[in-house]
C-alpha cells in the first residue's frame, strides 16, 4: 500500500495537480474529465511492477474496473466507447502473457483466478443488457465474445500448459513485431486452440 501511496504522489506532482486530485481519478468513469489520471496511474504501476505474478494479477484488477466502467456506461446508455474495451482486452491478454512465464502450480492458481473473473465479466454483461437500451447491445456482443475466447484460454492452460505457453510466446512475438504503443491491443489477439473453440461453440448452442 505504501508503494502505491508514493507513486499516486509522485505522479500527481509530475502532472502539476494535487495528490486528492489523483485520488479522486480513481472513481472516474471514460465521460470524466479525470478519466485520463486514472489510467496514467493504471501504466505506471504496471510499468513499474517487477514481480511477474503481481504484475498479471494488476492487469486483471484493472480489466475489472473497465468491466465495470462498461457496465455504468451502458446502464446510462452511453455508448460504449472502443478505446475502452480494447483496453479492457490488452490487460486480460497481459495477465495471462505473464501467467504463462510461471510454474505450473502458481500458472494454474493464476488461471484459475483469471477464469473465475472471467465467469463474473460474462454474467455481469447477459444481467446488464436485460437493462440497458438497444444501442449498447452491439458492443456488448463484442465484448462477450472476446471474454469467450480469453476463457476458453484458461481451459486450455488448465488442460495443457505447455501449449498454453506457446500460445502466449507466438502472441507476444507478434505483439513486438507490431511495435504498438502501450495500451492498445494488438491486431492479432491470442486465439483458443480449435478443440477449445468447438467447445466453446458447443457451449454456446447448449444455452
Amino acid at each position: 500500500m505504501a508503494t502505491i501511496t508514493t507513486m499516486l504522489v509522485m505522479l500527481s506532482l509530475v502532472l502539476g495537480g494535487s495528490g486528492a486530485t489523483v485520488y479522486a481519478a480513481q472513481d472516474a468513469l471514460p465521460n470524466d474529465p479525470l478519466y485520463g489520471i486514472k489510467l496514467m496511474t493504471e501504466d505506471a504501476r504496471l510499468t513499474t511492477e517487477t514481480n511477474t505474478q503481481a504484475r498479471a494479477n494488476l492487469a486483471l484488477d484493472f480489466a475489472n474496473r473497465r468491466m465495470d466502467e462498461l457496465m455504468a456506461l451502458a446502464l446510462q446508455g452511453t455508448v460504449l466507447p472502443e478505446t475502452v474495451t480494447q483496453r479492457q482486452q490488452t490487460q486480460i491478454d497481459l495477465a495471462l502473457r505473464d501467467a504463462a512465464g510461471l510454474d505450473d502450480a502458481t500458472l494454474t492458481m493464476e488461471l484459475l483466478r483469471t477464469q473465475d473473473l472471467l465467469k463474473q465479466q460474462l454474467r455481469l454483461i447477459e444481467t446488464t443488457r436485460l437493462q440497458t437500451s438497444s444501442q449498447a447491445t452491439p458492443a456488448l456482443d463484442r465484448v462477450r465474445e472476446m471474454l469467450q475466447t480469453r476463457l476458453a484460454l484458461t481451459d486450455l492452460g488448465l488442460q495443457d500448459p505447455q501449449q498454453f505457453r506457446t500460445q502466449m510466446r507466438q502472441a507476444t512475438r507478434n505483439q513486438s513485431q507490431q511495435h504498438q504503443p502501450t495500451g492498445t491491443p494488438p491486431q492479432q489477439q491470442p486465439t483458443a486452440a480449435p478443440q477449445q473453440q468447438q467447445q466453446q461453440q458447443q457451449q454456446q448452442q447448449q444455452q
